[in-house]
């Protein structure tokens, strides 16, 4: 094959790849970056590792906010909606290791404007791992999300039918006040452009291999 037939494929490679881009590009116009912690009143039920057992939440207010989330006001109060948590590994009387998800719509932050766009702003719950240990003093419990584990508590913000921005979230519930502490930290979704140029610099790779062989 000649130096011009290559340049023609890759012309074909190229313009098939911009075709793409001008079509999907405009459903990343909106992104989402940045943090918020949510607290307030939660109940878990009793009882020594149980499986599965629950945790609700009763109230949730904002803490603190950066980045885009200064954006998202309330009213309207964010809805958490409960979690089973389903026990994986119980490692003695008074330890027990957890897992919960997926939950759609795991945290409803309601109608919300973000750059000029109205809608509702949600976060989907996709995996989570929990430690539940229960403690002498008082006889009390704590879960905790674990951020440092394999597969933290992660999920996705969806605005206006699109996923903005990958999530994820860790937090405390303290058996002692019942009280609870969320925080989630979004960081948005590659752009198509990103995403696009290295599947064109695949394709071009491919085209090159393919030719040097026949050669």
């Amino acid at each position: 094959m000649t130096i011009s037939s290559v340049l023609k494929t890759l012309s074909v490679v190229t313009v098939a790849t911009t075709a793409v881009v001008s079509t999907i590009a405009p459903a990343q116009a909106i992104s989402l970056q940045g943090s918020v912690s949510l607290n307030g009143n939660a109940t878990i039920e009793g009882g020594i590792n149980p499986d599965p057992t629950t945790w609700g939440f009763n109230t949730a207010v904002f803490g603190d906010r950066t980045g885009d989330f200064a954006q998202v006001s309330t009213p309207p109060v964010p809805t958490i909606q409960d979690l089973t948590l389903d026990l994986d590994n119980p490692v003695d009387d008074t330890l027990g290791f957890y897992s919960a998800g997926p939950v759609t719509s795991f945290i409803n932050f309601g109608t919300q404007t973000i750059d000029g766009v109205t809608a509702q702003l949600t976060f989907d719950l996709i995996s989570a791992e929990f430690q539940r240990s229960r403690l002498a003093a008082g006889g009390f419990e704590t879960v905790f999300l674990l951020p440092a584990a394999n597969s933290p508590a992660q999920g996705v913000f969806n605005f206006n039918g699109q996923t903005i921005a990958n999530g994820v979230i860790t937090g405390t519930l303290s058996g002692s006040s019942d009280t609870y502490q969320l925080n989630l930290v979004a960081e948005p979704v590659p752009e198509p452009f990103t995403i696009l140029g290295s599947l064109s610099a695949l394709g071009v790779g491919a085209v090159l291999k393919k030719q040097q062989k026949k050669s």
